[in-house]
């Protein structure tokens, strides 16, 4: 901060290196997103934030929120994730979608801060307790059959950008956790129902 340049942002929605890649989906909220940039802007971070995105694609919904946080950090009180989210789908998908989608986004980046598919896996899956396993098996379920629903009212002109935009990056985070549920389920010797 006591440079005459002041202090910046690098930010990674993807990430490729140790501890820990992530660079299949975008599973960083926007809350969090607003959390630790707006930390950053507190900290007189003013002057220059640069977002790491890697591959473009499955990265639209996060560089759409960075870009609009960083043109005006105090224009989404408390990370405004809701609104954020409701306007992008509506933009998207027209206002019939907009609660729906809106909904869905929220389950799915709530899922993904708990866990990145990238990150899943046996040990991760046994280290929770019953109860927290049958949980998360019922939202990651809840998950894609809320999905499934919403692709099948999909008008068929705005399926291939619904694919892309939400409906992959909902499968590859419910599917890898069921699996890695199911494979705990297996691991304690219990049948896969």
């Amino acid at each position: 901060r006591q440079r005459s340049g002041g202090a910046g942002v690098y930010w990674h929605l993807s990430y490729y290196g140790f501890p820990h890649s992530y660079t299949w989906i975008n599973t960083t909220a926007p809350a969090l997103m607003w959390e630790e940039l707006h930390k950053a802007w507190e900290n007189d971070a003013r002057r220059l934030w640069i977002i790491n995105v890697g591959d473009i694609k499955p990265m639209e919904i996060g560089i759409d929120y960075f870009s609009k946080l960083a043109w005006n950090p105090d224009g989404l009180s408390d990370g405004g994730q809701p609104a954020f989210l409701k306007d992008f789908v509506t933009h998207n998908f027209g206002e019939q979608f907009a609660q729906p989608l809106t909904d869905l986004l929220m389950r799915f980046y709530r899922l993904g801060t708990i866990r990145k598919p990238e990150l899943m896996d046996r040990e991760w899956a046994l280290a929770l307790t019953p109860q927290r396993a049958a949980e998360l098996q019922h939202d990651y379920q809840d998950l894609l059959d809320r999905e499934k629903s919403l692709f099948a009212a999909m008008p068929a002109s705005a399926r291939d950008a619904y694919t892309e935009l939400v409906g992959l990056p909902v499968h590859v985070l419910g599917d890898a956790g069921l699996i890695f549920l199911a494979d705990r389920k297996i691991q304690e010797g219990n049948d896969v129902t």
